[in-house]
């Protein structure tokens, strides 16, 4: 799904593969809460190309066991005075194998851009395997960012 989002407020169960494109339009104001569960493939993809655009996005991810799982988040801040907030807990059941990729990429030429990301893992059992890989990119010496897991 690709769609262009000025002040939304969205909250979401998802319980299948999902792949979303969102382009932030100027001064838009973004608030994306979800919670996805089963067995699926999540891909996220976040565009900020217009000026003082506001992004949170807050999810719970339940890992059921015996699954084998990827999820992307993508943030890409392309112009100035942008905002993201993303933040993830991930609830991860018994032999659960999960890939994850969050990022966000503040690119070159912005100003006074904020990124931040969260991730927090939960183990509910010894036997899971979860590879992480939260990411910051940042191009560009007028910003503020920061990463945690």
């Amino acid at each position: 799904m690709q769609t262009r989002a000025n002040n939304t407020n969205l909250v979401e169960r998802i319980s299948s593969d999902t792949n979303y494109e969102i382009e932030l339009a100027e001064d838009a104001k973004v608030e994306y809460f979800f919670i996805m569960d089963g067995n699926n493939k999540l891909d996220i993809s976040i565009y900020s190309k217009q000026d003082n655009s506001s992004l949170v996005l807050h999810g719970i991810i339940i890992w059921q066991a015996d699954q084998d799982t990827i999820a992307n988040i993508k943030v890409n801040l392309e112009s100035d005075n942008c905002k993201a907030d993303v933040r993830i807990v991930s609830f991860l059941g018994d032999n659960c194998q999960v890939t994850v990729d969050w990022i966000i990429n503040i690119w070159a030429q912005t100003h006074g851009c904020q990124g931040n990301l969260l991730e927090e893992n939960i183990l509910l059992s010894d036997n899971v395997q979860i590879k992480t890989l939260p990411q910051l990119n940042v191009a560009s010496s007028d910003v503020s960012a920061s990463h945690g897991a």
